[in-house]
């Protein structure tokens, strides 16, 4: 499998993938510092808190110090504002989850089977400076009113209210049923069915309104009248002829004061030092040691944080462009949607308990609406008298770390995918710089070198200094030493036979003259050995000087334009005859082919090429020289043999100077039977002569396996 630098530079550039990971990581861990910061934080505004509330003990005094009773206890929840005396229920928007429904649980008297669809009534507190106020939603199917000359208020469906005085006395009041308008209250002292212990009062005030499956009642009570009890009892007549109750429901017994439910209700005094806090981004709480809420301040999600503000957020087209992709990506829990606690009458959790205990706590929980959202809650515990008398609780939501998260993810993934696709275009194009370069460094060593291994051009020097430079360099050296090495490879031949010659020619006289003047019979076959061995050492010189001799007449012959096909045919004429042994098989075309060279030459070329395929033929098989034509631009002559095959490694050296493959002791029956020596320049010397025609000679073993062809390409001149 073959790796181009492009893909491991791609392999490369995925190690960049890893910087949104180690950013991730980096925000991660920043993540957890700012918590463990909004923890200390939050911790600090709760301590805070409880050190205006430490030592002083009226604050708390005034709640009622015995045990709650969920059941019958009223807890009056803070009011934004008055209430409207006018039995509709706007004004208690916003407190739905606070209306308690008081059924079958509440019946204290039935005079039939109880059913909770037939009668029952929901109630809830809330306290707006000295007022308390009360609301109360009946269902009832038979409304049966106070009869206009009666004064008896039990014969018609009332409430009662029961309340213990700040002096401790416990104290009645009546209301009966009525049309829709403003209520009269009696103060009852003794019995209700007793009209001369009925009083009508106006410090307590209400309004009463029928509706279609019952009636409403508003009541507006002064908390200066009220002490820790208190308790509501309405009682049901459906027999408007005889008037007896049927069904009383109370939320507690109003027979004693001890019976009755505690009046819980948020401390005025706290309320005031919570204002000194309003500026706190935390939700607070004040509770006592019973875990009720005397005092509440601030909002668990401000839609205006410290957090929100302190971001410095782009508006930019870049920026509104990816804005749905950031919100896809890192989504933001709603603010809208975290809820706080419901439940101030009784607040639970591990950090009340732990701070109940005299031990600061913070925990992280979950919100039971929203799961992304995670709620921050501190609690701290304040002393009176080295005694735990209430808590502080401060609770914010992580929405601001969650904030501050996503921006820095938002401005990661901008920053690391610039940066990733800047890395990688910018490696991706250094690599194509660099794969471009060494590409045509290797063209160009690869045009430098011929087939024969013989330097046709210089390597083109890369002139900038670095390393693909130096390379291209150190190739063009090389290639200078390799053409030098080649040109004295080529010249060695002839200049051997121009430094032998002078004393073979010695050597040749000498043995003349020694022929001609021994009388001795016995060293005349010595001395006729040796003149044979310099006539063939002789022959080998001529042989050496010849591929010179062809190299310098082709620089000094003038090219002509010739008939090849008709200096092929001739040819072919004079092997027949040359060779009567040999069969030709000859093709040559119809047309007029003609070439521009040197026809004397290329007959040279011939003769080399035809004299090596009879040397290697197979006895008894044909010679084919077939001569074709290739377009309309080049010609093609090839001459075929059968006999043994080239070795593949030999095909394109077989035409270097001084390369033969002719074996001493086994060469071929042609061989034997000649004496003529074979130096191995005869295929350089016909490559020369198609160098000089411009065309091209190749030697391989035939397709069908059987022998060596022998193929020349010329290029074709129009006549």
């Amino acid at each position: 499998m073959r790796n181009s630098l492009r893909a491991k530079t791609l392999l490369i550039c995925s190690f960049l993938l890893l910087l949104p990971w180690l950013g991730y990581r980096y925000i991660w861990e920043m993540e957890k510092v700012l918590r463990v910061g909004q923890e200390r934080n939050l911790l600090g505004t709760a301590q805070a808190l409880a050190t205006a509330l430490h030592e002083r003990p009226t604050l708390f005094s005034s709640q009622p110090q015995t045990g709650t009773n969920t059941q019958r206890d009223l807890y009056a929840y803070r009011l934004p504002a008055p209430i409207t005396l006018d039995g509709e229920f706007d004004d208690w928007l916003g407190f739905e989850q606070h209306i308690k429904t008081y059924g079958r649980h509440y019946v204290q008297f039935s005079r039939y089977p109880y059913r909770q669809e037939d009668y029952a009534f929901r109630h809830m507190l809330g306290r707006h400076g000295d007022h308390l106020y009360a609301l109360f939603d009946v269902t009832d199917n038979t409304l049966i009113t106070r009869r206009s000359a009666s004064s008896r208020l039990d014969r018609s469906d009332h409430l009662v209210i029961a309340m213990t005085t700040p002096e401790g006395r416990l104290q009645h009041y009546a209301i009966a049923g009525q049309e829709t308008g403003p209520v009269q209250t009696y103060a009852v002292d003794g019995e209700i069915s007793d009209t001369a212990a009925l009083s009508p009062i106006s410090y307590i005030q209400g309004y009463w309104r029928n509706h279609q499956h019952g009636y409403s009642l508003e009541l507006q009570l002064p908390m200066d009248h009220i002490g820790d009890m208190l308790g509501f009892s309405w009682s049901n007549v459906n027999d408007s002829f005889n008037r007896d109750i049927d069904t009383v429901i109370a939320t507690a017994s109003i027979k004693t004061a001890t019976s009755l439910g505690q009046l819980i209700a948020p401390s005025e005094e706290i309320d005031r030092i919570l204002k000194a806090m309003t500026h706190s981004q935390a939700h607070l709480k004040v509770i006592d040691n019973q875990r009720r809420v005397l005092a509440k301040t601030g909002q668990l999600n401000p839609q205006q944080s410290l957090w929100s503000n302190s971001l410095n957020t782009s508006d930019n087209v870049v920026s509104r462009l990816l804005a749905p992709l950031y919100e896809w990506l890192f989504p933001l829990p709603k603010l809208d949607t975290t809820p706080e606690s419901t439940d101030d009458a009784k607040i639970l959790g591990l950090h009340v308990t732990q701070a109940l205990a005299g031990q600061p706590y913070v925990r992280w929980r979950k919100s039971e609406d929203d799961k992304d959202v995670i709620i921050l809650s501190a609690a701290h515990p304040v002393y009176v008298d080295g005694k735990v008398v209430g808590v502080v609780i401060a609770e914010e939501t992580n929405l601001g770390i969650q904030t501050l998260k996503v921006e820095a993810l938002k401005g990661l993934f901008s920053l690391s995918s610039a940066i990733i696709l800047l890395g990688i275009t910018t490696l991706l194009l250094f690599a194509s710089h660099i794969s471009n370069r060494i590409r045509r460094l290797r063209d160009n060593t690869e045009r430098a070198i011929d087939t024969q291994g013989r330097v046709q051009e210089k390597i083109t020097i890369d002139q900038r200094q670095d390393e693909i430079g130096d390379l291209s360099r150190g190739l063009a050296t090389m290639m200078d030493r390799l053409d030098g090495y080649h040109q004295y490879l080529e010249q060695m031949s002839s200049r051997l036979a121009h430094e032998l010659r002078t004393p073979v020619a010695v050597v040749r006289s000498s043995l003349e003259n020694l022929a001609f003047c021994e009388t001795e019979p016995a060293n005349m076959p010595y001395i006729t050995r040796a003149q044979e061995g310099i006539n063939r050492l002789n022959t080998i010189l001529s042989l050496m000087t010849e591929a010179t001799r062809i190299e310098q007449s082709l620089e000094q012959v003038d090219r002509e334009q010739y008939r090849l096909d008709e200096l092929l045919d001739g040819c072919t004429h004079g092997y027949s005859l040359a060779y009567p042994d040999t069969q030709f098989n000859v093709v040559l075309p119809e047309q007029h082919l003609h070439v521009m060279g040197s026809p004397d030459h290329l007959v040279q070329c011939l003769d080399k090429i035809v004299s090596n395929a009879i040397d290697f033929h197979v006895a008894n098989t044909p010679i084919d020289i077939r001569l074709v034509v290739l377009g309309e631009s080049a010609v093609q002559i090839t001459i075929a043999n059968q006999g043994p095959l080239l070795p593949a490694e030999m095909e394109d050296q077989l035409f270097n100077s001084m390369v033969s493959l002719r074996k001493k002791g086994k060469e071929s029956e042609h061989k034997a039977k000649q004496e003529k020596p074979h130096l191995g320049l005869g295929l350089y010397i016909a490559r020369l002569i198609v160098q000089f025609h411009k065309g091209e000679i190749t030697l391989a073993n035939r397709s069908d396996r059987q022998g060596v062809v022998v193929t020349i390409t010329l290029p074709l001149i129009a006549a």
